[in-house]
Protein backbone atom coordinates (compact mmCIF):
# COMPACT_ATOMS: atom_id res chain seq x y z
CA UNK A 1 0.00 0.00 0.00
CA UNK A 2 3.01 2.74 0.96
CA UNK A 3 4.32 2.05 -2.72
CA UNK A 4 0.59 3.02 -4.24
CA UNK A 5 0.68 6.05 -2.16
CA UNK A 6 4.18 7.12 -3.08
CA UNK A 7 3.33 5.88 -6.88
CA UNK A 8 0.43 8.52 -6.71
CA UNK A 9 1.86 11.45 -4.95
CA UNK A 10 4.73 11.03 -7.96
CA UNK A 11 2.11 11.54 -10.41
CA UNK A 12 0.15 14.29 -8.72
CA UNK A 13 3.89 16.03 -8.92
CA UNK A 14 4.35 15.26 -12.37
CA UNK A 15 0.88 16.39 -13.39
CA UNK A 16 1.16 19.72 -11.82
CA UNK A 17 4.74 20.40 -12.81
CA UNK A 18 3.57 19.67 -16.62
CA UNK A 19 0.18 21.55 -16.05
CA UNK A 20 2.40 24.94 -14.44
CA UNK A 21 4.54 24.02 -17.63
CA UNK A 22 1.64 24.56 -19.87
CA UNK A 23 0.45 27.65 -17.79
CA UNK A 24 3.70 29.46 -18.10
CA UNK A 25 4.08 28.53 -21.73
CA UNK A 26 0.40 30.05 -22.40
CA UNK A 27 1.29 32.90 -20.91
CA UNK A 28 4.45 33.97 -22.58
CA UNK A 29 2.42 33.36 -26.11
CA UNK A 30 0.31 35.93 -25.16
CA UNK A 31 2.80 38.46 -24.11
CA UNK A 32 4.49 37.70 -27.45
CA UNK A 33 1.35 38.42 -29.21
CA UNK A 34 -0.46 41.13 -27.33
CA UNK A 35 -3.20 42.05 -25.35
CA UNK A 36 -5.79 42.19 -28.33
CA UNK A 37 -4.93 38.78 -29.69
CA UNK A 38 -4.66 37.45 -26.65
CA UNK A 39 -8.14 38.38 -25.65
CA UNK A 40 -9.64 36.69 -28.56
CA UNK A 41 -6.79 33.54 -28.03
CA UNK A 42 -8.37 33.52 -24.50
CA UNK A 43 -12.27 33.32 -25.86
CA UNK A 44 -11.47 30.76 -28.60
CA UNK A 45 -9.87 28.60 -25.81
CA UNK A 46 -12.38 29.01 -22.93
CA UNK A 47 -15.40 28.10 -26.07
CA UNK A 48 -13.36 25.29 -26.53
CA UNK A 49 -13.06 24.60 -23.30
CA UNK A 50 -16.96 24.90 -22.73
CA UNK A 51 -17.94 22.84 -25.42
CA UNK A 52 -15.61 19.74 -24.31
CA UNK A 53 -17.11 20.04 -20.59
CA UNK A 54 -20.72 20.25 -22.12
CA UNK A 55 -19.87 16.93 -24.66
CA UNK A 56 -18.42 15.63 -21.03
CA UNK A 57 -21.68 16.02 -19.22
CA UNK A 58 -24.08 15.26 -21.69
CA UNK A 59 -22.14 11.56 -21.83
CA UNK A 60 -21.67 11.16 -18.07
CA UNK A 61 -25.61 11.73 -17.98
CA UNK A 62 -26.13 9.42 -20.24
CA UNK A 63 -23.91 7.00 -18.76
CA UNK A 64 -25.35 7.80 -15.25
CA UNK A 65 -29.09 7.13 -16.86
CA UNK A 66 -27.48 3.59 -17.96
CA UNK A 67 -26.50 2.78 -14.61
CA UNK A 68 -29.23 3.80 -12.67
CA UNK A 69 -31.77 1.75 -14.71
CA UNK A 70 -29.97 -1.63 -15.22
CA UNK A 71 -32.45 -3.42 -17.66
CA UNK A 72 -31.35 -1.03 -20.25
CA UNK A 73 -28.08 -3.05 -20.10
CA UNK A 74 -26.98 -6.45 -20.89
CA UNK A 75 -29.81 -6.88 -23.63
CA UNK A 76 -32.81 -6.07 -21.10
CA UNK A 77 -31.56 -8.46 -18.43
CA UNK A 78 -32.05 -6.64 -14.74
CA UNK A 79 -28.71 -6.90 -12.73
CA UNK A 80 -28.70 -9.72 -9.21
CA UNK A 81 -28.35 -7.29 -6.41
CA UNK A 82 -28.51 -9.14 -3.15
CA UNK A 83 -27.83 -8.26 0.56
CA UNK A 84 -26.91 -10.45 3.35
CA UNK A 85 -25.98 -10.07 6.93
CA UNK A 86 -25.07 -12.02 9.72
CA UNK A 87 -24.21 -11.81 13.80
CA UNK A 88 -22.47 -12.92 15.97
CA UNK A 89 -19.03 -14.17 16.46
CA UNK A 90 -18.10 -14.51 13.15
CA UNK A 91 -19.66 -11.87 11.57
CA UNK A 92 -20.32 -10.63 8.11
CA UNK A 93 -21.97 -7.98 6.38
CA UNK A 94 -22.20 -8.78 2.63
CA UNK A 95 -23.52 -6.60 -0.10
CA UNK A 96 -23.65 -7.23 -3.89
CA UNK A 97 -24.62 -5.68 -7.72
CA UNK A 98 -23.73 -7.34 -10.95
CA UNK A 99 -20.12 -7.22 -10.57
CA UNK A 100 -18.81 -5.21 -7.14
CA UNK A 101 -19.01 -7.22 -4.39
CA UNK A 102 -18.31 -5.66 -0.77
CA UNK A 103 -18.10 -7.50 1.97
CA UNK A 104 -15.44 -10.11 3.69
CA UNK A 105 -13.35 -10.37 0.75
CA UNK A 106 -13.36 -6.95 -0.22
CA UNK A 107 -13.78 -7.61 -4.37
CA UNK A 108 -14.25 -4.76 -6.99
Amino acid sequence: MAYMAASSSRVAWIIAILFGAVVLIVGIVFIYIGIDNSDKLGSAIACLATLIGLGITVYSSFQARNIANPSRQRGGQASNIRQTQSGGDNSSNIQSAGDVSFGDNNQI
